[in-house]
């Protein structure tokens, strides 16, 4: 399976969004291996719920596969 996990940060200007929308409890730099996974797979169910509230599918890769998952739970391959 590919895995999609944003890099750790360098610096810590660095940091993707989550320090400006203030979901971190601290910077990614500073957490461990499982903070990080737990921290990624929280933004993630957080963005497809997102996406299913603005009425949008929520679009990722699988097996080299592009999918688009909708609110009603229906998946259909884009490419």
């Amino acid at each position: 399976m590919h895995n999609n996990m944003a890099t750790v940060a360098q610096e810590p200007t660095d940091i993707d969004f989550a320090l400006t929308t203030g979901t971190l409890q601290k910077p990614i730099y500073e957490m461990t291996p499982e903070e990080r996974e737990e921290f990624y797979k929280n933004s993630i169910l957080k963005i497809r719920q997102h996406l299913f509230n603005i009425g949008q599918p929520f679009v990722y890769e699988k097996e080299g596969k592009i999918l688009a998952e909708y609110v009603d739970g229906t998946i259909k391959a884009v490419r």
